[in-house]
């Protein structure tokens, strides 16, 4: 026989239960006030036959509920399971096939579960609220662990810590900080204040009031300050930057006026070349070019010939690109920095590029010689000022 002293709570065989109910009885077992029999599988045993001072505060009700401490408050429902010392309200019960161990003011329903803490609601089905001080679980499959006045309001979600955090993204995950938003998909916040993830499969890690918007997916925030992430695949840090480049890392120490119009990104692309020209170009891969900013763009390109390992090129590329009020040009002509270096078979390899004014992007066409078709990667190094 295991005996829990401190919580009055004895798990028996059924060979077992005549003892503990004889010792309760005649004294051996003392200071006992709230007490619950459990069989191993999880029966609850009928208390009866135990004097009035050992059980004081202890009801098994005829719907195969346990309810102890305050046994006030509205009908318990069928075959819950609650004990805490108070409630503010009647509806701060255990409801059907639910749970209330501990704490005060405590309320469940739908086979879920409240562990202690005040205040704390479980309200969806097979939800759970452990600790903490108000805190809310309230659909399918969703935790709260500590913390104060947190929500999970999204399936198969887990807010840990922290205060006034919301969860509503499905599979998603807050740990601790301040008035985080998570609303997103598969995505985590961690830690720090105000921020708000709306983008599937991101993370925002710290920081203060940082959006990763619904148009960005795979992408993170690493801390900073009100940093904005609209792209995909991307990552955002510093103080007021942001994003729309695909496969770009972005930083910013600050900004003029708005976010992301004095920063630095570091973009990577790759596609397969061959007579078509192409590899950033016409909405394939480009460098966007926001509106009333001008870049300074490095361009490293690297390629191979996909049928001869032993064949390749490297070409390194300088241009200055502006866009003033949406017409997008080139300030005087591309810079070649260094000498370019190319197997003898690829020498009539061409490398364009240009300001698209239809797209206001930076395009960059490579055409391979003909009968060739190359794989390509380009590094672009990008210095925003709006």
């Amino acid at each position: 026989m295991r005996i829990v002293r401190n919580a009055d709570i004895y798990i028996v065989n059924d060979t077992e239960i005549t003892s503990v109910r004889n010792s309760l009885r005649d004294g051996t077992i003392k200071n006992a006030e709230n007490v619950l029999i459990l069989n191993e599988n999880g029966t609850v045993y009928d208390v009866q036959g135990i004097s009035n001072t050992a059980t004081a505060g202890v009801k098994k009700l005829s719907n195969g509920a346990v309810v102890g401490g305050d046994t006030g408050g509205n009908t318990r429902g069928a075959f819950s399971f609650e004990f805490q010392a108070s409630r503010a309200a009647n509806t701060q019960v255990a409801g059907w096939r639910s749970a209330v161990i501990g704490g005060s003011n405590n309320q469940s329903s739908g086979a879920s579960g409240v562990l202690g803490g005040k205040g704390n609601v479980a309200s969806g089905y097979y939800s759970a609220v452990v600790g903490g001080t108000s805190n809310t679980a309230s659909t399918y499959y969703a935790a709260v662990i500590g913390g104060k006045s947190n929500t999970a309001s999204g399936q198969y979600t887990v807010v840990i810590g922290g205060k006034s955090n919301t969860l509503s993204g499905k599979y998603s995950v807050v740990v601790g900080g301040v008035s985080n938003n998570n609303s997103a998909m598969m995505s985590v916040a961690l830690g720090g204040s105000s921020n708000t993830l709306s983008g599937r499969y991101s993370i925002i890690a710290g920081g203060q009031n940082n959006t990763v918007n619904s148009s960005a997916q795979h992408s993170v925030i690493l801390g900073g300050v009100q940093n904005t992430m609209s792209a995909y695949y991307s990552v955002v840090m510093g103080k007021q930057a942001a994003t729309d480049i695909w496969h770009s890392f972005s930083i910013a120490s600050g900004r003029f006026s708005t976010s992301g119009d004095a920063q630095v990104s570091l973009v990577v692309q790759k596609n397969t070349v061959n007579q078509n020209g192409q590899l950033l170009y016409n909405g394939n891969y480009t460098l966007p070019v926001g509106t009333n900013k001008m870049y300074s763009v490095t361009i490293t390109i690297v390629g191979k010939d996909n049928a001869d390992n032993t064949k390749g090129i490297f070409a390194k590329r300088h241009a200055l690109i502006y866009n003033n009020n949406g017409t997008t040009a080139l300030v005087g002509s591309v810079q070649t920095i260094g000498t370019d270096i190319v197997s003898a078979s690829l020498s009539t390899t061409s490398i364009s590029i240009t300001a698209n004014n239809t797209t206001d992007s930076l395009d960059v066409q490579m055409t391979a010689p003909t009968g060739v078709t190359m794989r390509c990667v380009a590094y672009l190094e990008v210095v925003m000022v709006m």
